[in-house]
Formats: structure tokens, C-alpha cells, sequence
């Protein structure tokens, strides 16, 4: 799969993810349900002044019958349309592991919960622990790797290919930038590696699991024709 396709995917479980039940009508779209009242047949009039049992009265206009404004009976869909369209992209997303779910959750469907953050750096950290061992690595350089998991994940999450700077990520950590280059930099184009890595899988599974869930569902409209 090329970049486009990723990107495609990320779209999808953007939108599929999104809450669309808080979403406002457009000016336009606000009249679709009110019926508008004639006013061509009786145009408004000047208020006239009359008599009435030696009582001088100002009075608006004639009483006449005509349409009322009022909200039209329109019955409000279970589900909105754009929810309806994408809900197998939900499905397919909710059948995923859960350090994949979680990613595609937290980074596309906006959902910051305590729990996506923690599966995610749980995961995250036992992918780098896999990759450092057996090397020398001192217990400070290791607190501080563990330190960096989240940051790398925003680092990815904000840009694919890399939002903060060598000098920034130095001096969040605590050290001189040569000291940064020497022992820090490698582990952190790891660490971005397996964030790559958790996301593009993530992807692709979420688009798998769809296509299953597809040919599923057509199987069944075959089988009840």
C-alpha cells in the first residue's frame, strides 16, 4: 500500500469515528422542515382606526384564514445517514486488538480516554524493550527511552514525518544535543518505527476486517433472495 492509501484509511476512520448527532443545521437547511405561511393572497396592511360602540379602535388588519408557520410532522431517523453509511467501518474497527483499536481510536476518533492512552504505551514500550535487548543501555537512558514513548507517539500523531526538532527533543529530555545525538536519537527513530509500524497495521487490518464483514453481509442477502 502507498502513502495514498494510508492517508485514505485515516480518512475513513476519521469520519466513521466522528459524532455527527451534535452536528447544527445550515440556514438553509433549517426551513427544510417548517412550512412557510402565504402572504401573497393577503399583503400586509397599515393598522386603520374604527368605531365601535362610540369607542375609537386601532386594529392591525382584517381577520382572515390563512396558512400557519408551524414545524411540519417529519418522523427523525434512528441513525443519521453519514453514521448509517460508515457503520462497517465502525464494526471493522471495534474487531481489532486492542493496542490497535486504541491507536485508531485516540489518534482518529478523537477519544482521549485514560485507557487508549495507557494500551497504546503499553504497547509501545514492550515493542522497544523487544528491540533494546541485549544492548548495553545504562538505567538513566532507559527511564528516560520510557519517558519518550508518549512523546513519540504525538510527535507521529501530529506529524508523520517528524514535528519536533533534535534541539527541542534534547533539551525536553534533559541533555546536551551532542549527548542527544550519541545516545538518544537512534531509540527515538525507533520508538517513531513502531508507532509507523502500529499505525499502518492498524490500517490495514481496519480495512480487512470491512471486507469481511462485506462479503458476510452480501452472502446473507444472496442466501434470504
Amino acid at each position: 500500500m502507498i502513502e495514498h492509501d494510508f492517508q485514505y484509511l485515516r480518512d475513513m476512520a476519521t469520519i466513521a469515528m466522528t459524532d455527527h448527532s451534535s452536528r447544527t443545521k445550515g440556514q438553509l437547511e433549517a426551513f427544510e422542515g417548517f412550512v412557510l405561511g402565504n402572504t401573497t393572497r393577503y399583503p400586509r396592511r397599515k393598522p386603520r382606526d374604527i368605531t365601535m360602540n362610540g369607542r375609537k379602535i386601532s386594529r392591525e388588519t382584517d381577520a382572515v384564514s390563512c396558512w400557519s408557520t408551524h414545524c411540519s410532522v417529519l418522523p427523525m431517523p434512528p441513525i443519521d445517514r453519514v453514521d448509517y453509511q460508515n457503520c462497517s467501518w465502525r464494526r471493522a474497527i471495534m474487531e481489532l486488538e486492542a493496542a490497535e483499536q486504541s491507536w485508531l481510536l485516540y489518534c482518529y476518533g478523537k477519544e482521549l480516554k485514560f485507557s487508549h492512552q495507557t494500551a497504546i504505551t503499553t504497547y509501545v514500550w514492550n515493542e522497544m524493550q523487544e528491540r533494546i535487548k541485549g544492548r548495553r543501555l545504562s538505567k538513566k537512558v532507559k527511564e528516560r527511552l520510557r519517558a519518550l514513548v508518549w512523546l513519540a507517539v504525538h510527535d507521529y500523531t501530529l506529524n508523520k514525518d517528524g514535528y519536533y526538532y533534535q534541539s527541542e527533543l534534547a533539551e525536553l529530555v534533559g541533555v546536551e544535543r551532542n549527548n542527544w545525538n550519541m545516545h538518544y536519537e537512534k531509540h527515538w527513530q525507533e520508538l517513531r518505527l513502531i508507532c509507523k509500524i502500529l499505525d499502518c497495521g492498524a490500517l490495514r487490518k481496519m480495512r480487512s476486517n470491512r471486507a469481511e464483514i462485506w462479503r458476510k453481509n452480501t452472502a446473507k442477502t444472496c442466501k434470504s433472495e
